[in-house]
Formats: structure tokens, sequence, C-alpha cells
């Protein structure tokens, strides 16, 4: 595992570790809640924002199909991401209750 991947690894489980206390809060609220509602929403607002990067390329060892696929890699995955976010957050009522699960790795 490259350090990027340790540090969003770390990242990763720090925010679920915090949306598991919030939730066990829920349950049992004693105290302070371990988060806001403004700190769920900075959090979504920073993911919804993310937009492909172009890939940076120094010489000619990259063509341009392979950086058009870079691109377009991403804004697949962040779509994925996206739509997940998207889909929890529309209104629970009728057939929206019944939302598919959004799997996203």
């Amino acid at each position: 595992m490259k350090p990027d991947d340790q540090c969003a690894a770390r990242h990763r489980l720090s925010a679920l570790s915090m949306l598991a206390q919030d939730a066990a809060y829920d349950q049992h609220p004693t105290g302070d809640p371990p988060l806001l509602s403004s700190d769920l929403r900075r959090g979504l607002l920073a993911v919804l924002a993310l937009a492909p990067e172009r890939l940076l390329r120094a010489g000619s060892g990259v063509t341009e199909g392979e950086a058009a696929a870079f691109l377009t890699g991403q804004q697949a995955a962040l779509d994925a991401v996206h739509t997940c976010i998207g889909t929890y957050m529309a209104p629970r009522t009728g057939t929206a209750a019944q939302a598919p699960a959004c799997i996203v790795c």
C-alpha cells in the first residue's frame, strides 16, 4: 500500500468510526453528540464538490487515449459516489424508501 493509500485508508476508517459513534449516540444520547449536522453537511459538500483531475504528464510516455481513460475512470468513480449519496438523501416516501443499495468499492 502506497503512503497516499495509507493516508486515505486512515481517513476512511476515522470517518467510519465517527459515523459509528454518532449512530451509537442516537441509540443512547448522553453528553455531546460526536457529530453535528453541520459536520455531516460539510463532509457531504466536500465529497460532492470533487471533480476529476487531468493526468499530469511529462514527455510522451502516455497516449491521449490513456490520459482520456484516466479521466473517464475518475469520473465514473465520482459518479458512482455522487449517485449513491443522492440516492440515500432522496425523500424516503413511497418507492424511494425502497431505493436499491449503492455499492462503491
